[in-house]
């Protein structure tokens, strides 16, 4: 089974792709956290995922 694209996600389309992410966490007070976010569609465009990697080795990857 194929499924389409999802129309409702189609504001996400601008965010589609890799970026450079910069934040903070309030559980590691002065602590500047650097990494990539990258957003992608699935299934055929039914859905878009998330995954996100930081350079902190504390920090873990996400989906």
């Amino acid at each position: 089974m194929t499924v389409g694209m999802n129309p409702a996600l189609a504001t996400l389309d601008r965010a589609v792709g890799t970026w450079t992410v910069t934040g903070s966490h309030p559980y590691l007070p002065g602590r500047t956290l650097r990494g990539r976010v990258a957003f992608d569609r699935i299934e055929g465009g039914a859905f878009v995922r998330m995954h996100s990697t930081m350079d902190d080795p504390e920090i873990p990857e996400g989906v």
